[in-house]
Formats: structure tokens, C-alpha cells, sequence
């Protein structure tokens, strides 16, 4: 699956508009057009936007398998911490929420970044 392909596949199943991805994700609405049907690639930068959008991973959009696993945690503390989070009060959770995706994204874009020197 291209990565147009994905990315209207995730759009459709939040039954989201093209209008309304991109005003999730702060992107122009002709650009998403053009991305979803594959004639033009979408950037890092891009890339990180669409995938905080979505919930995903950017390697998610550009046509890596899904994780099998998505439940798994190998890292036993910071499961524990998750667990705890999840009886904190709706703001804060959005909160960490928020931080960690901030955080995937960045090493994401990181990593696309090396992928392209």
C-alpha cells in the first residue's frame, strides 16, 4: 500500500474530510489531495504532521507493516507508569498524551532525516 493509500485508508476510517485532516493536522487541503492519490510525496515535516494527526507512526504512512503487537510493551517501567496514568483526571492524561507523541515525532522526523542524507 503507497503511503496515499494509507493515508486516505486512516482518513475514511475516522470518517474525516480531506477539509477536516487538514485542519487536524495544519496542512493545506489540495496538498493532502495530491498526496492521497500518490502525485505528490509528503516530507518529515509533513510526515510528523499526518502521523500526530492519525495516532500512527510516520513510518506507519510511508507503507511499513503495523505492529503485530500493539499491546506489548518490552519496557516493564514505563508500562507501570501508564497504568498509573490512567487514573489521573481527562487533562492530564491529554497532557502526557501529548508530550509523548511530541516525542515519537521527534525521533521520527529525526530518523527520516537521516534517511535522507
Amino acid at each position: 500500500m503507497t503511503t496515499g493509500q494509507k493515508i486516505r485508508k486512516l482518513r475514511r476510517e475516522r470518517n474525516w474530510t480531506q477539509a477536516e485532516l487538514g485542519e487536524k493536522a495544519n496542512i493545506n487541503f489540495s496538498n493532502l489531495n495530491r498526496y492521497e492519490l500518490d502525485r505528490l510525496k509528503p516530507g518529515p515535516k509533513m510526515l510528523a504532521k499526518l502521523a500526530l494527526a492519525f495516532g500512527v507512526t510516520a513510518e506507519d504512512l510511508l507503507g511499513g507493516e503495523e505492529s503485530p503487537e500493539h499491546g506489548a510493551f518490552q519496557d516493564e517501567e514505563l508500562l507501570k507508569c501508564f497504568q498509573q496514568a490512567q487514573s489521573l483526571a481527562e487533562e492530564d492524561r491529554a497532557a502526557i498524551k501529548r508530550l509523548v507523541q511530541a516525542m515519537v515525532i521527534k525521533n521520527q522526523v529525526q530518523h527520516l532525516g537521516r534517511l535522507a542524507v
